[in-house]
């Protein structure tokens, strides 16, 4: 479990996100402006961006993809019990604090039986400082701990080495196939690799 995970309630929630906070960084609801950022520092940075579905070839559509991502993560909250946040700095070593640093948390999953799907993003500044791992962290440790799911999922582009390793790390299973998710196929990123974690196998591995 992350060191000094806290839960508090968001004050500027705007789709009931409930705020945690650990010693690394805050998640918090998103806001209308973090729009700007979402296409400045994620959907604007083609490393980042070719990692995340979505068109970034011109400015409209990046807005246009920034605006749907945090949709389908801002819209769970109000009947599912569960959602994303914005991440947001925390330590002073890392950078200004309450700088945007991307987003993380749970989306509808699109599999019966698989729960909720976890997604993340960061920007390019907070590469390689660990933080990609300790957000899927505190993301599954708030999802079984505050919800009644038993599973939940994720994809990953099968070049994104650097998220492959996030996932194994915390616990997900590569289950050695991949899917075809939000038309993945369709739209030419091909199937994508599944992992799952189970909540079972999570409480082992932090009880251990």
């Amino acid at each position: 479990m992350p060191d000094s995970v806290s839960m508090k309630t968001d004050t500027m929630s705007i789709a009931l996100a409930p705020g945690v906070v650990t010693d690394r960084v805050t998640l918090r609801s998103f806001t209308d402006t973090d729009e700007h950022e979402m296409v400045r520092q994620i959907y604007s940075d083609p490393d980042t961006a070719k990692m995340l579905p979505g068109d970034t070839e011109t400015l409209e559509q990046r807005q246009t993809s920034a605006r749907a991502n945090m949709t389908c993560y801002r819209a769970p909250w109000s009947d599912q019990g569960f959602g994303g946040w914005a991440v947001c700095n925390l330590s002073p070593e890392l950078g200004p604090v309450d700088d945007f640093m991307g987003f993380c948390g749970f989306e509808d999953g699109s599999f019966d039986g698989l729960g909720p799907e976890l997604g993340y993003g960061i920007a390019r500044p907070y590469w390689g400082k660990g933080l990609a791992s300790h957000i899927a962290e505190t993301c599954v440790h708030w999802l079984f701990s505050n919800t009644a799911h038993t599973v939940c999922y994720a994809v990953i582009f099968p070049e994104n080495h650097a998220s492959r390793r996030v996932l194994l790390r915390n616990g997900f299973v590569d289950q050695g196939y991949a899917v075809d998710v939000h038309n993945s196929i369709t739209r030419g990123y091909g199937a994508l690799p599944l992992f799952i974690l189970k909540r079972a196998d999570w409480l082992n591995s932090i009880q251990m």
